[in-house]
């Protein structure tokens, strides 16, 4: 069994499997139990909050492989190791049937890998405690699933047959070719850490399996024995970048953006997107379930919605054009990614296929975009991407994909532009007044000299509140940096008041020894779990930079937090004539730095180390302490061993806050062996300890030193990470009982996956 699987089948699996999260979670009702995959998988009974569930329920798909019904949730293949990542809409999972409320995915970019080696991470997450699986011996298993196959199944809910179809040797009708590597031994928190080898490219279902009965030879796979699939994810790997030049960094609403395409196969078909990345990427895609999953009725209903109603642009096709599995010009419809959504949304009154229901969120919002297809081109080909003179100005992504009709020629390439008119005056609206949107009626917004104050009358969770403020040149030259934008998600609706203002001091400690570019201040009223994120968009003079020693690529922005400087997930958006434009994205709202990536870092001195006893009897303890000092600006973990006559006895770690101080502590047994012993806490020497035999027939006795020993407890705030209360990692058990949390949990994963489908498919994101 070694063949190929079609292009829309790569990601039905991982649908079908996320689908079996949602079927056999609920019905399990001991430890270890399986039920078939053709099984009866109705609404389970129901249970009082706290009530345990099974440890591992699993789900058999054939005689020998079954499935954990968690398996989608904790294995990751690490996207920092992509060779692109494009940010994404916000989506949000109502599950009807749990009452759970929409809730947020958190999965704001796709990624696109290269053949190579990349990482990956199985461990306990919300909703699947692995520790289970601890001390169990792992196999990954690596499908590679092409694009000539016959059979084409379409990525349905609740489907098991492929499932079956993709693990299954004896019914392999999506014609996969496998590897199968050992992974080494999940460790005793039910983690392990993998590499996965992507030999080429295509699309891959990767799976992380236990039982040890899994090989495969020739690309053929075999099961020997029983096997459980405990952890699945996907990956879409391009065979390089596509070749792009001469792309427009600047057009004129109404004028044409271009791209020069160099196609590495002649008769290549070529897509190239155009669309306003603020819209989309502060867009909202809600999905509703309204039925639970079940093998025995079929696809639930869904029903997608999309803040984006109405798309403002051009849509030139060759058609139909067919581009990584995606045909345009034909009235099809997924909707996930801007291009396709243009592609739809220009043929509405056409019939859409192969979706959900659709609907609109609130009144809509707009989508300045165009897309460009062309056919069976060959060599250097310039593509023409037409504007509208009514165009939003500001920051355009442009997404190239290549595709010979085969996912091994899948060739892709993204970057920014600007679209604005070049008059010489301000580059992010045209008038002076900020300008808010997503408050309720009443809310306003002023301009002072040195802030921009906002008094917000009602706020709605899950419509993200924006703050566009406009900047002129001067400003910028005066200042070196401006924020452009803040953009915060709240929890519930409120009332209340906040300020943004970039002064030249914020009386904080400085994030860095070395010159930093500036801070950012934002004032607030509302309590502090009312937001759950923001995002700031800043931009940055090149006179700044150069005066600071920073380069573009290593500006970042810092979050000041109770123990110290946080650096935050930070990206660069595009460089312009006014400067370097970066958008941040937090927890919440507070006090920030801009400043170099790195520059918030612990600094350890290990002082006042004391030893409790000089003398003991032989097998009595003696306690090592040692205070550990944090003079950097970030918080940090310090882990040192303890030495017995240069011998290490014990590791020990404490995470100590910028500014403070923490505790180290050891305690340590000594044997019957008599003598003197040194000990140190690494290169400090703390003291000599004197072992005393007594003799056979003498009652123990204190030493000369009172025993005041004391052992490392729960309550001390200072002992190792292990044991301190310094915001120890929570974790989850497998099988605790997750009511509708649960279930939304796992049903935002099936929904990542069905709105993802087009995604990869299409060029790995937008």
């Amino acid at each position: 069994m070694s063949a190929t699987a079609p292009r829309r089948g790569r990601l039905s699996v991982f649908v079908a499997l996320l689908c079996l999260s949602l079927v056999a979670g609920p019905v399990a009702a001991s430890g270890g139990a399986a039920v078939d995959a053709d099984a009866d998988m109705g609404p389970p009974a129901a249970t009082g909050p706290g009530v345990a569930a099974a440890s591992v329920s699993t789900v058999n798909v054939t005689d020998n492989v079954s499935v954990w019904d968690r398996a989608p949730l904790p294995f990751r293949i690490d996207d920092t190791d992509a060779a692109t990542m494009i940010p994404t809409g916000a989506v949000t999972v109502d599950y009807t049937p749990e009452n759970t409320g929409q809730l947020d995915a958190r999965r704001t970019a796709t990624a696109m890998y290269q053949p190579g080696t990349v990482n990956a991470s199985f461990e306990s997450v919300t909703g699947a405690g692995t520790s289970a699986f601890a001390g169990e011996d792992a196999q990954l298993v690596i499908a590679r699933v092409n694009a000539s196959a016959s059979d084409s199944p379409s990525p349905v809910f609740g489907s098991l047959d492929e499932v079956r179809s993709l693990i299954d040797p004896d019914s392999d009708r999506l014609d996969a070719t496998y590897a199968v590597t050992d992974s080494g031994t999940v460790d005793s928190d039910g983690r392990i850490d993998a590499t996965v080898q992507f030999d080429r490219p295509g699309n891959y279902v990767v799976f992380l399996t236990t039982g040890g009965n899994f090989s495969a030879t020739a690309g053929d796979l075999s099961v020997e024995g029983p096997g459980t699939v405990v952890g699945v994810d996907t990956a879409i790997v391009e065979r390089e970048a596509a070749t792009v030049t001469d792309v427009s960094t600047r057009v004129d609403p109404g004028t044409n953006a271009s791209v020069t395409v160099a196609p590495a196969t002649n008769e290549t078909n070529v897509s190239v997107a155009l669309y306003h990345e603020p819209t989309w990427v502060n867009s909202r895609t809600a999905v509703t379930v309204t039925e639970r999953f079940s093998a025995s009725t079929g696809p639930p209903n869904v029903t997608v919605g999309h803040s984006i109603d109405e798309i403002n642009g051009h849509t030139a096709v060759e058609g139909p054009v067919t581009v990584t599995g995606i045909t345009y010009g034909d009235g099809r419809l997924s909707q996930t990614t801007a291009s396709e959504l243009v592609d739809f949304l220009v043929n509405r009154n056409e019939s859409a296929v192969e979706g959900p229901k659709t609907t609109v969120i609130g009144d809509g919002t707009r989508l300045d975009a165009s897309v460009v297809a062309e056919r069976n081109v060959s060599g250097e080909t310039t593509v023409q991407v037409p504007t509208r003179g009514n165009w939003t100005a500001g920051s355009y992504r442009w997404v190239v994909t290549t595709d010979g009709n085969r996912t091994a020629d899948l060739r892709t390439a993204t970057g920014t532009l600007t679209v604005a008119s070049d008059s010489g005056g301000g580059f992010s609206v045209s008038n002076d007044r900020p300008e808010l949107e997503n408050a309720a009626f009443g809310s306003r917004v002023t301009r002072t000299r040195d802030s921009v104050e906002v008094t917000l009358a009602g706020t709605t969770p899950g419509e993200p509140v924006r703050l566009t403020i406009p900047v002129h040149d001067s400003q910028l030259a005066e200042s070196g940096y401006v924020v452009t934008g803040v953009t915060a998600n709240f929890t519930r609706d409120l009332e209340g008041d906040l300020s943004v203002s970039t002064p030249d001091q914020a009386g904080v400690p400085p994030v860095s020894a070395d010159k930093q570019i500036g801070y950012v201040v934002i004032d607030h009223s509302m309590p502090a779990d009312s937001v759950s994120n923001a995002s700031y968009a800043f931009l940055v003079s090149e006179r700044r930079l150069d005066e600071a020693g920073i380069d573009p690529d290593a500006v970042a922005l810092f979050r000041l937090e109770a123990d110290g400087w946080t650096e935050l997930p930070t990206r660069f958006a595009e460089e312009t004539r006014h400067g370097y434009h970066f958008v941040g994205d937090s927890p919440g709202l507070s006090v920030y730095a801009i400043a170099e990536s790195g520059s918030a870092r612990p600094r350890f001195e290990l002082n006042e180390t004391s030893l409790n006893r000089t003398a003991v009897l032989a097998n009595e303890s003696v306690a090592v302490n040692a205070t550990v000092t944090n003079h950097g600006t970030g918080p940090g973990n310090f882990t040192e061993a303890l030495l017995v006559d240069n011998r290490s006895v014990d590791n020990r770690t404490v995470r100590v806050p910028a500014g403070e101080r923490r505790t180290l502590r050891f305690t340590h047994s000594f044997g019957a062996t008599a003598g003197t012993y040194n000990v140190s806490i690494e290169k400090a020497t703390v003291g000599s300890v004197t072992v005393s035999v007594p003799e056979a027939d003498q009652e123990p006795s204190g030493s000369a030193d009172p025993p005041n020993e004391t052992a490392p407890s729960n309550d001390d705030e200072n002992t190792t990470t292990a044991e301190s209360n310094d915001d120890a990692p929570a974790t989850e058990e497998a099988g605790i009982d997750l009511g509708g949390r649960g279930a939304i949990l796992l049903a935002v994963l099936a929904v990542i996956a069905v709105v993802g489908i087009a995604y990869y498919r299409r060029y790995g994101g937008v």
